[in-house]
């Protein structure tokens, strides 16, 4: 049957429609897997304490559930869009962070959220700033998996291991900046050399140190952490820690004011802090020091050779290659010229 020029003219539109959906489609699917290709590329396995976390891309939105892991990330040259200061606080934003976060706020430019308690961070709050990625420490680890269903999840643990040279390294991997971390190392190594040097007289003269810390009351409240930052860090500038034998890193260890005499430092460094203040008043443990009769017969009282610092910096609570920085900055001050170990023992 003789077909008519129309029928001819809507067969061969009907398989040219046929053969261009055909080509788009395969360039689609090209483009889909093209698309894919790129995008696993882009994406890295995070080994860290708690698992295995994969972090596609450079994260612009992260959140911080600890002083701990924003020092390291500030180092890293990260700002925060949330964090959770080491003391609670009931203010929905860091507005003012130079004011309200110690020691670290004025490195940052930015205005994070407040995210809550640092033990227990809100968990809506964290899903309402959509983060891209979420950094905390090893409290942390029993909301892992919650958190982790808000953003991918990096957690280190202090407490093992080498210290934040070590925790940096999944932080900055998960960051995308593994050799602003090599930077970082390089950079702390140079301030510990400098720090010896200018410390040189110091750690002929007096190098047995004892640091420990109190919290309100220094005749009720006495610890040791010297395997905590800085005593790990007074350890690599050179100083010989006393009493730290058998104290874990992240650790502490009471004692007693008559235990604490027994000790026989040249230094003795006293890190105090006033439960949920900022606020160390460091007057008040020098005036409680000097009302407890049996310290005054410790040699380093005797020489002059005991001082007072901010717990909050020195008790381990901020950490990282900020802190160690501003601990190194204030040691000079601090011990400088030296302390006369020179009177005889009673």
């Amino acid at each position: 049957m003789k077909q008519s020029k129309r029928e001819i003219f809507q067969k061969i539109c009907a398989i040219s429609l046929l053969l261009l959906s055909s080509a788009c489609n395969q360039r689609l699917s090209q483009n889909s897997a093209s698309t894919t290709t790129q995008s696993t590329a882009d994406c890295r396995v995070v080994e860290h304490d708690a698992g295995d976390t994969q972090v596609c891309g450079q994260p612009q939105r992260v959140a911080t559930l600890s002083p701990y892991v924003l020092d390291m990330m500030l180092a890293l040259g990260v700002q925060p869009v949330g964090h959770v200061e080491y003391y609670s606080s009931t203010r929905q934003q860091f507005d003012r962070p130079s004011e309200q976060i110690p020691y670290l706020g004025d490195r940052i430019t930015t205005q994070p959220l407040n995210l809550g308690e640092r033990q227990t961070p809100s968990l809506e709050t964290l899903t309402l700033l959509k983060p891209d990625l979420i950094l905390g420490e090893r409290w942390h680890f029993q909301s892992y998996d919650l958190f982790s269903k808000v953003a991918p999840t990096v957690l280190v643990d202090y407490g093992e291991g080498g210290g934040w040279q070590e925790d940096i390294h999944p932080i900055a991997k998960a960051l995308d900046r593994e050799s602003e971390a090599e930077q970082v190392i390089a950079v702390h190594e140079q301030q510990v050399a400098a720090v010896q040097r200018k410390l040189a007289s110091v750690l002929a003269t007096n190098p047995r140190l004892l640091l420990i810390t109190t919290v309100d009351n220094l005749s009720g409240s006495i610890h040791l952490f010297n395997k905590d930052t800085p005593g790990t860090l007074l350890e690599r500038i050179g100083f010989e820690l006393i009493g730290s034998e058998g104290v874990k890193r992240g650790t502490g260890k009471t004692i007693s004011v008559e235990v604490l005499a027994q000790f026989s430092p040249d230094i003795v460094i006293v890190s105090g802090s006033q439960y949920g203040s900022h606020d160390p008043e460091l007057n008040k443990f020098k005036q409680q020091w000097n009302q407890i009769p049996i310290l005054q017969t410790m040699k380093a009282n005797r020489n002059g050779c005991v001082y007072f610092v901010d717990n909050l910096l020195w008790g381990g609570n901020v950490r990282g290659p900020i802190s160690e920085e501003i601990v190194m900055e204030q040691l000079p001050e601090l011990l400088l010229p030296p302390c006369q170990n020179s009177k005889p023992e009673n």
